[in-house]
């Protein structure tokens, strides 16, 4: 009975009407802008496979317009386990990677990065290649 007179009051009463419950936040609007990943860099030098002499080398990408900085990883494996080098806030297009060793083949990779993005869309994917050096 008690059950019964509670839910007619519910449904009678203006206050509890559904129509009368607003959400805490307003619904998010999507902004696709920000979450859309930047494009994947083209890597410039060194090619595919080349040679490079001394102990450093001078790695270089086209620019992608939707990123404001790049990540640049170097490695001596193709699954960038052991890693040489790792800058995560390259600004422009190039990086000078030292410390090289020779008859070694290193790997090197390049992602876009757009900082201001929902964090799950701010890196692209990478782009990456290998050179060794002699």
């Amino acid at each position: 009975m008690i059950k019964t007179f509670l839910i007619s009051i519910l449904m009678v009463s203006p206050v509890f009407a559904a129509d009368n419950f607003k959400p805490l936040y307003p619904p998010l609007e999507p902004n696709h802008a920000k979450a859309t990943r930047p494009a994947k860099p083209v890597l410039v030098e060194p090619k595919a496979l080349s040679t490079v002499s001394g102990t450093s080398a001078k790695l270089t990408w086209n620019e992608v317009a939707t990123a404001d900085k790049y990540i640049v990883q170097v490695a001596t494996d193709p699954n960038f386990k052991w890693l040489v080098t790792e800058k995560m806030d390259v600004v422009g297009n190039t990086f000078e990677v030292s410390g090289l060793t020779a008859g070694q083949n290193y790997f090197w990779r390049v992602y876009g990065v757009k900082s201001d993005n929902i964090s799950q869309y701010n890196t692209g994917f990478p782009a990456w290649s290998s050179f060794s050096v002699k």
